[in-house]
């Protein structure tokens, strides 16, 4: 938690982000923080089991760019009442880690 910010890291996100869409504005600034990781290593994706108006998707552990697509899609069906294209049961919040 105390290491410092790996600066190649973003340099790098950076340069990524310039191929895809451009010269972008340089980031006014940066943050690091934890990332959740849950015991099984899944994340929690899914409606919360305690309030219908949330939905989780958190807890990619160091995966959380490269699973945005997937994850952005498994919420906009959630949000639009659509079945999403695999089952959600894994996922869920109210697991059990015992």
């Amino acid at each position: 938690m105390d290491a410092p910010e790996n600066r190649r890291r973003l340099h790098y996100i950076a340069r990524k982000g310039a191929e895809l869409w451009g010269d972008l504005p340089a980031p006014d600034a940066t943050w690091m923080g934890r990332r959740p990781t849950l015991p099984d290593a899944l994340p929690v994706i899914g409606q919360s089991p305690t309030s219908s108006r949330i939905i989780h998707a958190f807890g990619h552990q160091h995966l959380g760019l490269t699973l945005a697509g997937v994850t952005g899609r498994i919420v906009a069906d959630l949000l639009e009442e659509r079945q999403p294209n695999l089952p959600l049961r894994s996922f869920s919040a109210a697991r059990s880690f015992v």
